[in-house]
């Protein structure tokens, strides 16, 4: 099965993440790379660049669909 990705919601995000988190994610593309290498040095292994807020809404997005697309199956075959 061949999914499409997708961006997930901030309200999915909000789920599991704080305010402040999704906010950091929300804008660290748009931020200077001092900024964004300084937002960095507070996290564990992480590195931001201009990329950054796409690739995290569309990692999270993909995840999401790709669980519901699972459930949705796994329903389905156990009513038949």
């Amino acid at each position: 099965m061949l999914l499409d990705a997708k961006e997930a919601e901030d309200k999915h995000l909000l789920a599991v993440h704080t305010k402040n988190h999704v906010n950091l994610i929300k804008n660290i593309s748009y931020k200077s790379y001092n900024s964004r290498s300084n937002a960095a040095a507070k996290l564990n292994s992480i590195y931001f660049n201009e990329g950054s807020t796409k690739s995290a809404y569309l990692a999270a997005g993909s995840a999401i669909e790709v669980l519901f697309t699972d459930f949705l199956y796994i329903t389905l075959q156990l009513r038949y």
